[in-house]
């Protein structure tokens, strides 16, 4: 029996909330829009006291996952009365970062919290590469030494690995990165942004893509067992689980479609059938609620509160269907 902190960190019968808490960035990845996750949001930054309530808030009706994310979250100015707060809730929070402010923050954190977690992105090990993504003057054995640091002090939960075309040829060297440090890593295909939400148009960010089932069979070679991610069965896109060297590897692969509530909540979107269908319920600094990345929920006369009670329903009414990879990004000839 599988018996790790990792897994169990994942709950099925409850979709997640995500908190964008701060546009501003260091980098600028060319796989991201301009404001991360917050781009769609009218308001910079979450104010402290507004997260805290809703913190509080959602674990009362349910929530049991957080996820805390941006811009670079750990530029918010209260980011560790945010980390403390949410380890004191007794709630599981995961803060996904570009690694470039551990060093800054680490001795403010809990090192024996089991609730406080890192996804530290990692896209390369070559710094003429990681230049390229990043578009910026951070330096890559910044990002290395914050991961380090994370793993030493217990609180790093992942890497998260983007795979594009400039990356491409340079995966299998982080995957035993990560396997040689007994690291777990995420691997997400690259999903094209809407034209709507960026600067570029939706063929020049597609541009970008690469298919990654080639690495799905490469894992099933490596590992000594292999099973069901539990929240993607109901959530997102599915995806296995590959055990490695002690460690936990997956794949956001869009090739294998997503979730949709096609009665309700996907029925009249106009970006139906997207690549990631339903995955989190994110919720902006402005207090605005989306049932997914790209589109908000926005019934009449709601709280926030009640506008999450009522979308985790409604989650639970997602099923698999077909999504537009296939249609709307075009493959490398060479891939397979």
């Amino acid at each position: 029996m599988i018996n790790n902190r990792y897994l169990n960190n994942l709950h099925p019968d409850i979709p997640f909330v995500s908190f964008p808490i701060i546009k501003k960035c260091m980098m600028k990845c060319v796989y991201c829009s301009s404001e991360g996750e917050t781009i769609m949001n009218r308001k910079n930054i979450f104010n402290l006291n507004e997260l805290e309530s809703l913190l509080s808030n959602l674990k009362n009706i349910g929530i049991k996952k957080f996820r805390i994310t941006g811009g670079e979250p750990l530029l918010h100015p209260n980011i560790l009365e945010i980390i403390n707060f949410c380890d004191s809730l007794d709630v599981f929070t995961l803060i996904n970062t570009d690694g470039s402010q551990i060093k800054k923050i680490i001795n403010g954190i809990k090192n024996n919290s089991d609730k406080i977690r890192f996804a530290v992105s990692l896209d390369t090990l070559n710094h003429s590469t990681f230049m390229k993504i990043s578009m910026s003057n951070v330096k890559l054995s910044k990002i290395t030494q914050g991961i380090h640091l994370l793993n030493n002090a217990g609180l790093l939960h992942r890497i998260n690995t983007v795979a594009t075309k400039y990356n491409n040829n340079e995966l299998k060297e982080i995957i035993h990165f990560c396997i040689t440090n007994k690291f777990n890593l995420k691997i997400l295909d690259f999903v094209p942004i809407p034209n709507s939400y960026s600067k570029s148009s939706f063929k020049e960010t597609s541009d970008l893509y690469t298919n990654v089932t080639n690495l799905e069979q490469y894992f099933s070679l490596l590992s000594s067992n292999v099973f069901h991610h539990k929240y993607s069965k109901y959530y997102g896109i599915p995806m296995m689980f590959f055990e490695i060297n002690d460690s936990y590897f997956h794949i956001k692969n869009s090739q294998n479609n997503a979730h949709f509530d096609n009665d309700v909540l996907c029925k009249n979107c106009s970006l139906y059938p997207c690549q990631e269908g339903l995955y989190d319920i994110r919720i902006q600094p402005d207090g605005s609620v989306w049932q997914c990345r790209w589109v908000e929920y926005e019934p009449s006369k709601k709280d926030t509160i009640d506008k999450v009670y009522e979308l985790i329903k409604r989650f639970k009414f997602a099923k698999i269907q077909p999504n537009s990879i296939n249609s709307n990004v075009k493959t490398n000839k060479n891939e397979k």
